[in-house]
């Protein structure tokens, strides 16, 4: 998206039809979209329906000046990004600093250079899609490390659901008792049974049958039945 891309929308807030008309036609000619209000009640208004990139704003204005927009814009918009530019004959640096205390991004004097009043424009509207961008970012970011997260989450489960014995265990050649991990050899409670090692190192369910050998054994009277 170009600086003079038609979808910026640019509000023009100004008590004096003429003055919205010059400012306007500069704007158009660039390439950007228009809208306008002739108060401030009216801007808000079009604020509440409608989406801006930037709004170039008159401070002496009846009913409602400059300021006390500004504000309310920001009271609207509750943190949203958009761009408040202050273009006005009052230039006292009491005014300029109070423009910037109440939100505004920028304050051009009237009369204005068409040249800079575009240069800064564009400037503006290319610092709100930064920081859109950089907003999009930050969040699909954030996305990316709540699925990392889960994914790491899964992976944990998956790794003891896998867990299995590994290395060489020392197991008795007569009774086939395991010694524990560490322990030592010639105490009798190092060696635990088979069965038991199995349950305290490992995360398998056991059940218990027959094998043919030991039914053939133990129970071959069955087979004769």
């Amino acid at each position: 998206m170009s600086m003079s891309d038609p979808e910026y929308n640019i509000l023009i807030v100004d008590d004096i039809p003429q003055n919205i008309q010059v400012l306007g036609s500069i704007l158009k000619k660039a390439g950007y979209a228009i809208s306008y209000a002739t108060s401030g009640k009216q801007a808000l208004s079009l604020i509440e329906s409608e989406a801006f990139d930037l709004v170039l704003l008159d401070v002496m204005m009846p009913q409602m000046d400059g300021f006390e927009v500004c504000r309310k814009i920001q009271a609207l918009l509750n943190g949203q990004e958009l761009p408040i530019v202050f273009l006005t004959a009052k230039t006292e640096k009491e005014d300029i600093v109070k423009g910037f205390e109440v939100g505004a991004v920028d304050y051009i004097a009237k009369p204005f250079n068409s040249a800079e009043l575009l240069a800064r424009v564009r400037t503006h509207l290319a610092l709100k899609h930064s920081r859109v961008v950089i907003e999009e970012k930050n969040t699909e970011l954030a996305n990316k490390n709540e699925e990392l997260k889960t994914a790491n989450a899964d992976l944990e489960k998956a790794l003891r659901e896998i867990k299995t014995l590994q290395g060489i265990l020392p197991i008795c050649s007569h009774c086939k008792k395991i010694r524990k991990d560490g322990a030592e050899p010639e105490r009798m409670d190092s060696w635990v049974s088979l069965e038991l090692y199995i349950y305290q190192n490992t995360e398998a369910a056991l059940s218990h049958s027959i094998c043919p050998e030991c039914s053939a054994k133990y129970y071959d009277d069955l087979d004769d039945t």
